[in-house]
C-alpha cells in the first residue's frame, strides 16, 4: 500500500495547487498554513493524528512533505531554538513508534524580500 501524503508547513507548502495531490496513489491532505512557523508543525502533526484515519486506508504510512522555519527566522526567534524545535517535530513525525512513516523536509529558500537586505541574507542563510 503506497504511502498517503501528508503536507505540513507554511504558505510554500500550502500554496501547492491542488492537483499535485492528485497525483499521489494514496489519499494527501495539506494541511499547512501560510505564516506558519516551527511549531504549528507540531500543531498540525497533532491534528492530523488525532482525527485518525478518515480515509478509511487503515494504518497506511503516511509520507510527510513538509516546510518550516522561514518565517521563525523572519520573525527573529533564534536559530537555536528553531533547531530545537524541528528536533521535537522530527520525533514526534518519524522517531519511535512512527512505524513506516517517513519524511521529505524541504528547505528555506531564499524570500524575494530579501533580494535587496544583504545583511538580512546573509543572517537568513
Amino acid at each position: 500500500m503506497p504511502h498517503r501524503l501528508v503536507m505540513l508547513g507554511d504558505s510554500d507548502i500550502s500554496r501547492w495547487p491542488a492537483g499535485l495531490r492528485d497525483l499521489s496513489p494514496a489519499p494527501a491532505e495539506n494541511l499547512a498554513a501560510g505564516g506558519a512557523v516551527m511549531s504549528d508543525l507540531l500543531a498540525q502533526l497533532g491534528d492530523w493524528r488525532s482525527r485518525g484515519d478518515s480515509e478509511g486506508e487503515g494504518n497506511a504510512a503516511a509520507l510527510f512533505l513538509c516546510c518550516a522555519g522561514e518565517n521563525d527566522v523572519g520573525s527573529g526567534r533564534p536559530v537555536d531554538a528553531v533547531l530545537e524545535t524541528l528536533r521535537r517535530f522530527l520525533d514526534e513525525a518519524v522517531g519511535g513508534d512512527s512505524g513506516d512513516d517517513r519524511l521529505v523536509f524541504v528547505g528555506p529558500k531564499l524570500e524575494p524580500w530579501l533580494a535587496d537586505d544583504v545583511r538580512s541574507r546573509r543572517l537568513y542563510a
